[in-house]
């Protein structure tokens, strides 16, 4: 396990998923960010943290119209980083242990979803004549 400032890393917590080919992408993630002619690592930087600036208004900010629900201490962690690093002409403050932040900035609260998902999932099993098992 390694730790970058205040963001833990650890291979055995990160949660495998699989899920099915057929579920639409994301336009954030996938579409909307998506530079041809990316030179610099910057670049790249730049790209990842506009990704995590929509995402976080689309889902993390309170408020938000498709609000998460995560724990206060996941929320916080991602709006100190995006309220950091909100001005995107400073990218050269954006040391490697920051970009290893960014880009693991929603694994945690993405687990903590899964995690709240299975519940959901058990009982909805138990509950039809639903014969899948996986997302």
């Amino acid at each position: 396990s390694t730790n970058s400032g205040d963001i833990r890393i650890s291979q055995n917590i990160l949660l495998r998923i699989a899920l099915s080919d057929e579920l639409p992408k994301s336009n954030i993630v996938h579409e909307n960010h998506f530079y041809h002619d990316r030179e610099e690592d910057n670049d790249y930087v730049r790209m990842y943290l506009e990704i995590a600036r929509d995402l976080f208004n689309k889902y993390v900010a309170i408020g938000s119209e498709f609000e998460v629900n995560i724990s206060h201490r996941y929320r916080q962690k991602i709006t100190q980083f995006i309220q950091k690093y909100n001005n995107l002409s400073d990218l050269d403050a954006l040391e490697e242990g920051e970009q290893l932040k960014l880009y693991m900035l929603f694994n945690e609260a993405s687990n903590e979803l899964y995690r709240l998902l299975q519940g959901s999932h058990k009982r909805y099993v138990g509950h039809t004549n639903c014969t899948f098992s996986t997302v």
